[in-house]
């Protein structure tokens, strides 16, 4: 009897903070907001999704679009740490040339993903960066590692606004 009180009682605590600490759709969906600046009242479409990965833990696949910009994020759903995030300027064909003359040195993309990573030159190795054309803006592709993380960047070859960044 004092196996199944005990049982029951665990059980209960246990769901109890499973949900307590769980955010809701709406929190979640805040938290990727604030974090791109944009508010409620700037965004056309918004979808969220609640999702469960291979161990049981709850996070929510958040995508949304203003006029000009789609966004897509991964927030954790107990603690609501923003576990990936990307955005792309929504434009159409573009045969405008690259001019070089406005790019950002290899040097001011590295310093920007290693900011934003929270690491210096020393405490990472920066793997690649690798700048892409091929769109109508340039975009440069970084790769970083720190001992057993990997973190993977787009970066604004003009502006130097991180476009995705996402920690393995």
């Amino acid at each position: 009897m004092k196996k199944i009180i005990t049982a029951s009682l665990l059980l209960v605590f246990s769901i109890a903070l499973v949900s307590a600490d769980t955010l809701t759709q709406d929190q979640a969906r805040d938290v990727a907001l604030a974090d791109a600046g944009i508010s409620l009242e700037e965004v056309e479409t918004i979808e969220v999704k609640s999702e469960t990965n291979g161990i049981n833990r709850t996070f929510y696949s958040i995508e949304f679009y203003t006029a000009k910009e789609r966004y897509f994020y991964k927030v954790q759903g107990n603690s609501g740490e923003i576990m990936t995030r990307s955005s792309r300027i929504m434009t159409g064909p573009s045969n405008k040339m690259i001019s070089t003359e406005n790019l950002l040195e290899t040097s001011e993309v590295q310093k920007i993903a290693l900011d934003a990573a929270g690491l210096t030159s020393s405490q990472a190795s920066v793997e690649k960066i690798k700048l892409n054309t091929k769109d109508s803006d340039p975009v440069y592709e970084v790769k970083i590692r720190s001992g057993k993380d990997k973190y993977e960047f787009l970066i604004h070859g003009e502006t130097g606004r991180i476009i995705f960044q996402e920690k393995d």
